[in-house]
């Protein structure tokens, strides 16, 4: 029996405002693939944190840039590819917050990255010259 495999690619430029087509172009996808409603959420939020992270972190000049995504579907996975020029971050090195202290005690940042790392199955990130690569795999179930 063949598997059922698929691969969507779309590029958005770095602007808050092209979350809307992020969100159009999963919801695209997993009507395509079928998929879960849950594993669509969960898939939803990953991107747009990663995405606004580099958004608003990833570059340090006014020029426009691109984000580029690649999703692959097979029978029981989604593996996203989500890759920028901008500058260095690996998501997969900061520590997880310390939930149990009160939140005014915390320190700000590291939840969103958390939530990336809770809702995926692997995390893997590379730096390739000047670009930052992060590879992301959510089984489905």
């Amino acid at each position: 029996m063949a598997e059922h495999r698929s691969q969507i690619s779309f590029v958005l430029h770095n602007s808050l405002s092209e979350l809307e087509k992020l969100s159009e172009e999963l919801a695209g996808a997993a009507e395509q693939w079928q998929l879960p409603r849950r594993a669509v959420i969960e898939i939803n939020l990953v991107l747009e944190e990663l995405f606004t992270n580099t958004v608003i972190y990833g570059f340090d000049d006014d020029p426009k840039h691109t984000v580029s995504i690649t999703m692959d579907h097979d029978i029981d996975h989604v593996r996203i590819t989500m890759s920028d020029k901008g500058q260095s971050f690996d998501p997969t090195l900061p520590e997880d917050p310390a939930l149990n202290i009160p939140l005014q005690e915390r320190g700000i940042g590291g939840l969103g990255i958390f939530l990336v790392r809770q809702y995926v199955d692997d995390l893997t990130y590379k730096r390739e010259g000047d670009k930052n690569i992060v590879m992301l795999t959510k089984k489905i179930t």
